[in-house]
């Protein structure tokens, strides 16, 4: 399948993009390097990290669903938070108040403002 019907399907470039041959010639290499890097990770497991995470979705997200974020928790010594905000997968695409205000409220929670500089959030 060509990488501009990939992306497509997937829904990370805008319509009118992938309608642009000549901006599909600009942006293909990038796009084959990403799919490159992608078919090429192996996970390999680590000791659990001790920061606390928080997961943000899109509600509408056809690619990750509730049962999918469960084997983020073999990655943390705690339960990750999860955040759903309106939205697919690239829920913050135009929108990037759908994470920033999830950063925020983050950041200001009793625990965030206790690990600020610990504290990390894995958009996915």
């Amino acid at each position: 399948m060509p990488a501009f019907e990939v992306a497509r399907r997937v829904g990370g470039l805008p319509p009118e993009v992938v309608a642009d041959e000549a901006l599909q010639e600009l942006l293909l290499p990038h796009l084959r390097s990403d799919f490159r890097l992608v078919a090429g990770y192996a996970y390999r497991p680590a000791p659990p990290l001790t920061v606390p995470v928080t997961l943000v979705n899109g509600t509408d997200d056809p690619h990750v669903k509730e049962a999918g974020l469960d084997l983020w928790a073999r990655e943390y010594s705690g339960e990750p938070a999860r955040r759903w905000v309106e939205g697919g997968h690239f829920s913050f695409d135009g929108r990037p108040g759908a994470v920033t205000d999830v950063l925020r409220a983050v950041i200001r929670s009793e625990d965030g403002a206790k690990s600020v500089g610990g504290t990390q959030v894995e958009v996915i």
